[in-house]
């Protein structure tokens, strides 16, 4: 594992079945990490199910670095945020998980340069608390749509277009 502030290069390729285990790991810890900090985005344990779902289906990455994953993310086209009224040709980019001891080396930003460069129009969202979260997007150049109701709580909806 690398070095907390050390450059790390990945490989970003599709997630592949026998990594289920791996991935839910990185989910989990991720999660830990985030409810530690009173970031409320996802709740654990993961269900490798919905993980196999989303490898069958083709939506789940992983960041790969000397055979090891460091994160993951998936993107679907379109979700069903009621809220937004997307046009067809829009994907979503959601599950965005680095490990804690890989976050602030740039791999979030690969991540975005990632969906940039294969989707024509991304959008993606966060608990609207989350305001670190937030700013690394705007940051990034996506476009801030603005928070919306999801289930009992908000969330902020970013988009971007080539």
């Amino acid at each position: 594992m690398p070095d907390k502030m050390e450059e790390i290069l990945v490989l970003i390729r599709k997630a592949r079945i026998e990594e289920t285990q791996e991935i839910t790991d990185v989910l989990n810890v991720v999660t830990q990490d985030l409810l530690r900090k009173n970031i409320h985005q996802w709740t654990q344990p993961w269900n490798e199910s919905e993980i196999i779902a989303e490898i069958n289906q083709e939506q789940l990455y992983v960041l790969e670095n000397e055979n090891k994953i460091l994160g993951t993310f998936a993107i679907k086209e379109k979700s069903c945020l009621s809220s937004l009224d997307l046009t067809n040709g829009s994907y979503y980019l959601y599950q965005i998980a680095i490990l804690p001891i890989c976050q602030g080396n740039g791999l979030g930003g690969e991540i975005l340069k990632f969906a940039e460069r294969h989707f024509e129009k991304v959008y993606l969202d966060c608990w609207a608390g989350n305001a670190k979260l937030k700013d690394f997007y705007s940051q990034n150049g996506w476009d801030y749509l603005g928070d919306f109701p999801e289930n009992d709580y908000f969330i902020s909806v970013f988009m971007n277009e080539r």
